[in-house]
């Protein structure tokens, strides 16, 4: 049936896999085998159908990457392969399919980043890859894509900032929740509808556009602070007041250790002066006898006898030929 055009079985219960002669459908536009039990891998020829438009495989058992090939289907508008159990990353050739509208790869195990390729869809409008294991940061290109409406990149393990630049399409939904998302919270365009930011690792000001918003949109943001219920004030002096009393500290404290010290070393050079004084005070009063050359040879007799306890046999360590030796 290479004249095929349109070939729909979506919810049934067929299983095995997809066959390579789907190659075959050269005039194939839109396949749908969505909602049925279809495993093993997509096959590389389904690149062959090269004027496909729509293609939904979700709902299966699928597993494998998603071929690179797939890039060569350069009118696809709808791509759709979400839940299934695809592995490996999201090819960068997916740049070559520029009137993409819509990416569903949605509950599946893809991992590695997002691609930043991913921005040369230029008519991409929906975009979702929620529920994988995807790294690294949001793409901040994303943000020019001027169709784009829905953005999903929730259940991940993405990091970084968000970046500003998603306030510029006119997004309607945007969902970040749970993944690991640091710095704080852009504010974005009031056309957004629905926009969730919970159970990341935010912090600083909510902003005020995002008042009436319910709180559910930044729970688990525990370092976040606004006028939402359920979140501490933030500081009202200024908008830079944390960081001027962050500032402050950082002055203060180390002042304050160096006048301790300052004075520590004070009262300790004290207290060696006073020894010392009191050392001096106790010198014999007829010079010093550790210093015998002092005198020319002479010693004060009165020094030795108070030095010695008048000779006291306590201050001897030895005799010998020439007489006793007294240790002062």
């Amino acid at each position: 049936m290479k004249n095929l055009e349109e070939l729909y079985l979506n919810y049934n219960d067929i299983a095995g896999q997809i066959p390579i002669t789907i190659g075959h459908l050269i005039k194939l536009r839109n396949l749908s085998l969505a909602w049925n039990q279809i495993s093993g891998s997509i096959p590389a020829e389904i690149a062959n159908c090269i004027l496909l438009q729509n293609l939904t495989l979700s709902h299966n058992y699928l597993t494998g990457t998603i071929p690179f090939n797939m890039s060569n289907l350069y009118l696809l508008v709808y791509l759709d392969l979400s839940y299934n159990n695809l592995s490996g990353f999201i090819p960068r050739t997916i740049s070559h399919l520029t009137d993409l509208e819509t990416l569903s790869l949605n509950w599946n195990q893809i991992s590695d980043s997002i691609p930043i390729e991913i921005a040369d869809c230029r008519s991409l409008k929906h975009l979702s890859l929620s529920h994988n294991y995807l790294t690294g940061n949001i793409p901040f290109l994303i943000g020019y894509l001027h169709f784009l409406n829905a953005v999903d990149l929730s259940h991940n393990n993405i990091s970084g900032d968000i970046p500003f630049e998603l306030g510029s399409p006119p997004l309607e939904l945007l969902d970040l929740s749970y993944n690991n998302l640091t710095g704080n919270i852009p504010m974005f365009s009031i056309s957004i509808k629905e926009i969730n930011l919970s159970y990341n690792s935010l912090q600083g000001q909510i902003p005020n556009g995002y008042l009436n918003c319910t709180p559910y949109t930044f729970i688990g943001n525990k370092d976040l602070c606004g006028d939402i219920q359920g979140f501490r004030p933030c500081f009202r002096n200024s908008p830079n007041s944390f960081s001027k009393i962050v500032h402050q500290i950082k002055i203060v404290v180390p002042l304050s250790f160096f006048l301790v010290f300052l004075l520590l070393g004070f009262i300790f050079l004290s207290r060696r002066g006073d020894k010392k004084t009191k050392s001096d005070s106790s010198e014999p009063k007829n010079g010093d006898l550790f210093s015998i050359w002092n005198y020319d040879g002479k010693i004060a007799y009165e020094d030795i006898i108070e030095a010695t306890k008048d000779f006291d046999i306590s201050y001897c360590i030895g005799t010998g030929g020439y007489g006793s030796v007294y240790k002062v």
